[in-house]
C-alpha cells in the first residue's frame, strides 16, 4: 500500500521550488525553499546534515528519518493477537510470551530442506524431506532418502551419499515409531532453503497508536525517510561526459553497464522513466522533446538504456562497463541449464574471463563443481 492509497496518509505538502523525485529524494531550488521544507519535516523527522557525516561527508545533502519515538516495531501473535517482543520469534519452537503457543515451526513434517554441512566449503546442496524436530537434542530429523533434483547446485543421490559418508561425525541414525531416520544437530548444517515452514505471527508497527503492517510491506502513513538535496548549488546541469550518471542515479538506478543482465530483459520500469524525466526537466539543460524521442526509440534493458542516455548527454560520454563476475556466473548457470547465450552475454562472460582476479574468484566459488566430478 502506498501513502496515496492509505486513508491515514500524511503527505508532503506542495512547496513551490521543491521537486520530489518519487521515492528518491527532495530537491530544493533555493535556501528559503529548503527552510520551508524543514519546517514541515521537523514534525515527523530527525534531520541530519550529511556534510558532517564522519565516514561519508556529503556537502549540500540532508537525510530525514522518521522520529523513533513515533514508531514502535513489534510482532503480533496470530493465536492470541498480543503484541510481543520480536527477538527470537523466527526461531523454531519459539513460544508467545502471552499465550505460550508456538509462533514458528520451521521443520514441519513432510517439508523439505536444502542444506550443506557446516564444515563443507562446497556450494552444492543436499535436498531431503523432513520428518520433524527433536527438541531434546536440537536435531532435525530427516527421512533417509535423498530427494532427486535436476536443479543446478543440487547433489545427485550418489553424490549426496558420499557427502554423508565424508561427514559421518555430523549425524547419526535414529528410529522413531519404527521409522528409520537421520538426525542432524542444527549446529552441524547450514540451511539454504526450507519449504513447509509455518509462521504463526506477523511483523507490525504501531504509529500514533494504530497498527500497520511491518516488513515487507512497510505501509506506514508517512514516508519513512527522505534524502534532501540543495539543488541550487549545482543546477542546471549542462551536457558533459558524465551527465548520464547523474540522471540515472537520480532514478535510483546503477549507471554501470556490467551491473545488469546482458540478455536484453527490461531493467528500467515506468517509475524509473518518470524519475529521470522529472530530473531532466528540472535540473538539466537537455531538450525534453529529444529526451522523450530517445526513450521511445530504445529498449529498456539496462545496457541499452545507459548507452542511449549517455549518447544524448554528450558525444564523448564515458560509460562504465567493467568485467563482472556476476555475468560470468549467470552465463555458466544458463549453459548448465541447457540455455543458449546471446552475443552480449557471451561478450560479458568473455570480458570477465580475461580478468585474473575474477577468474580466481570464479574458481573459488565454482570449485565444488570440479570436486564433485571426482567424488
Amino acid at each position: 500500500m502506498t501513502n496515496k492509497e492509505n486513508p491515514d496518509a500524511i503527505t508532503l505538502p506542495k512547496i513551490k521550488g521543491v521537486v520530489e523525485i518519487p521515492n528518491c529524494g527532495l530537491y530544493a531550488k533555493g535556501p528559503r525553499k529548503l527552510r520551508k521544507l524543514f519546517e514541515w519535516l521537523s514534525q515527523y523527522y530527525d534531520i541530519e546534515d550529511c556534510s558532517k557525516n564522519e565516514s561519508y561527508p556529503s556537502p549540500g545533502t540532508w537525510y530525514a528519518r522518521i522520529k523513533p519515538s513515533l514508531v514502535h516495531e513489534c510482532v503480533k501473535c496470530n493465536w492470541c493477537g498480543s503484541y510481543i517482543n520480536p527477538v527470537g520469534v523466527g526461531i523454531h519452537g519459539h513460544r508467545c510470551e502471552i499465550c505460550n503457543k508456538i509462533t514458528m515451526e520451521r521443520f514441519t513434517h513432510n517439508g523439505t530442506i536444502r542444506f550443506r554441512f557446516a564444515d563443507d566449503c562446497d556450494i552444492s546442496d543436499i535436498e531431503m524431506r523432513i520428518f520433524g524436530y527433536d527438541d531434546a537434542t536440537e536435531s532435525i530429523l530427516l527421512y533417509p532418502n535423498i530427494v532427486s533434483s535436476e536443479r543446478c547446485f543440487i547433489l545427485t543421490q550418489q553424490q549426496a551419499h558420499k557427502k554423508f559418508k565424508r561427514f559421518s561425525a555430523s549425524w547419526q541414525e535414529v528410529e522413531r515409531n519404527g521409522q528409520k531416520l537421520i538426525a542432524i544437530p542444527r549446529s552441524n548444517i547450514n540451511s539454504v532453503e526450507i519449504i513447509g515452514q509455518k509462521r504463526h505471527y506477523k511483523a507490525v508497527r504501531l504509529f500514533a497508536g494504530k497498527e500497520y503492517d511491518g516488513w515487507p510491506l512497510n505501509d506506514l502513513p508517512v514516508t519513512e525517510s527522505y534524502m534532501i538535496y540543495e539543488a541550487w548549488r549545482w543546477a542546471p546541469l549542462r551536457p558533459s561526459p558524465k551527465l548520464h550518471e547523474s540522471i540515472i542515479h537520480a532514478a535510483g538506478m546503477v549507471s554501470r553497464v556490467d551491473f545488469y543482465y546482458q540478455d536484453g530483459r527490461r531493467a528500467f520500469d515506468d517509475i524509473h522513466l518518470q524519475r529521470m524525466r522529472r530530473f531532466v526537466h528540472h535540473f538539466t539543460t537537455l531538450d525534453l522533446n529529444e529526451w522523450d524521442r530517445m526513450i521511445s526509440q530504445n529498449d529498456l534493458s539496462g545496457p541499452s538504456m545507459i548507452r542511449a542516455i549517455a549518447r544524448l548527454c554528450h558525444p564523448n560520454a564515458q560509460v562504465r562497463n567493467k568485467p563482472n563476475i556476476s555475468n560470468l556466473i549467470d552465463a555458466t548457470a544458463k549453459i548448465a541449464d541447457g540455455e543458449s547465450l546471446c552475443m552480449n552475454e557471451m561478450m560479458a562472460a568473455a570480458d570477465a574471463l580475461k580478468n585474473p582476479r575474477i577468474c580466481r574468484e570464479f574458481i573459488d566459488i565454482m570449485g565444488c563443481g570440479i570436486k564433485i566430478q571426482n567424488i
